[in-house]
């Protein structure tokens, strides 16, 4: 008799697990989804611990739609990339090891915006547990009621805190055919982080620098650290969090045991989670990549520009011939030949006309040497202008 007992309460819990009434109306609500959402390029993980049936049924569905579906746990390497050939959107189930994956997800990119987590179960769960959601991710929870089911984000602002803000984003319903996305904007939507404190360090060279951040004094000292302070007061307002300044004397550099471990300055309180933010600019070496995230910088100060000196002129073999083109310098020689021949038939002319006066007649050379002059001039400021 116990052994009965036994037997069926274990099929009944293979039953719970499996769930195939709600498999496939899970189903018809990610088509649904992919649908509305409208990006091709999605890629599906999933892990929801359904029958085997159900899982091939998923599969093949997403395939025969030209999606690409793969099935995860917490040991999947793809859980821990930093950079992705697609955006993904991971199937979850609350009750199907989530702590696991979603830890090991955190320590890539997963759990990060454009990914989009869709959580199967009881989101209280969730809650109990205080899993960190991070405001740049977007996981919907599906709420199930009686005619139609919600859709809910949820977030925490900071991993400290012990509450989480949630909204419904859209409505959906296998029966009527309805889907009431809204279109979630998580750079629009998450803009009030409610005074939360958020640390900040700057990197300063001179102890004056504390009291000049904004009153324009020395702005030739710690330039970059001045400009970003001013750009962190006016984003503190706008997202309506609170600013705590902290001070380095540098960025600090990465320990030669390559652990992830950074010897001082800025970087070490990053990396140490005793600061949320940096101050200050930094260059973005590949090895730096592995530890933090960049942003653009607000100003063009960190750019690498190398100087050259200019060649003298020397090195050109051409040099009275670099003012002006081939062409110009042949329409010159043919002004100044024209000019030539024009002027000496005036002067021919003029010489007849007073016959009587005793002067020297007018040669050609002479006419020439007049209109040579005069170009000389032109050419050498044309000279002084290109120079």
């Amino acid at each position: 008799m116990s052994w009965t007992i036994l037997c069926f309460l274990k099929m009944f819990s293979v039953c719970l697990s499996s769930s195939p009434a709600h498999a496939d109306t899970d189903i018809s609500f990610l088509f649904d989804f992919l649908q509305q959402t409208n990006r091709p390029n999605y890629a599906v993980l999933e892990n929801v611990c359904w029958s085997k049936e159900e899982t091939q049924k998923l599969h093949r569905n997403l395939t025969m739609q030209n999606f690409k579906c793969k099935s995860v746990d917490g040991n999947s390497t793809i859980m821990t990339e930093r950079y992705y050939e697609h955006s993904y959107i991971i199937l979850v189930h609350v009750d199907c090891d989530f702590d696991t994956i979603w830890k090991q997800a955190a320590k890539g990119s997963l759990t990060f915006y454009p990914h989009i987590w869709i959580l199967l179960g009881d989101f209280e769960k969730i809650k109990k547990k205080n899993v960190h959601i991070p405001m740049n991710s977007l996981l919907l929870s599906l709420v199930r009621t009686a005619n139609y089911t919600k859709l809910e984000t949820a977030y925490k602002i900071k991993k400290t805190v012990d509450w989480y803000i949630e909204r419904t984003v859209g409505n959906w319903s296998p029966k009527v055919a309805m889907f009431d996305l809204e279109k979630v904007n998580i750079f629009k939507d998450r803009g009030n982080f409610m005074k939360v404190p958020l640390r900040v360090t700057y990197i300063i060279t001179d102890n004056s620098t504390v009291n000049h951040f904004i009153d324009y004094r020395n702005k030739h000292v710690d330039n970059l650290t001045k400009i970003n302070y001013v750009l962190y007061i006016l984003i503190f307002d706008i997202l309506n969090a609170t600013q705590i300044r902290l001070f380095s004397r540098g960025w600090g550099f990465e320990s030669r045991e390559n652990n992830g471990s950074f010897a001082s300055g800025m970087f070490q309180d990053l990396a140490n989670d005793r600061s949320d933010i940096a101050g200050t600019l930094a260059f973005t070496p590949s090895s730096r990549l592995k530890y933090f995230r960049y942003i653009y910088p607000p100003a063009k100060d960190m750019d690498i520009c190398l100087v050259f000196r200019a060649p003298s002129l020397a090195y050109y073999t051409n040099v009275f011939g670099l003012p002006f083109n081939n062409w110009v310098w042949v329409a010159l020689g043919l002004q100044l030949l024209c000019g030539c021949v024009l002027i000496f038939i005036i002067f021919k002319w003029e010489w007849k006309v007073a016959q009587g006066r005793k002067e020297n007649g007018p040669s050609f050379l002479d006419t020439a040497m007049m209109q040579a002059r005069r170009y000389l001039f032109v050419v050498e400021y044309a000279f002084l202008d290109f120079r």
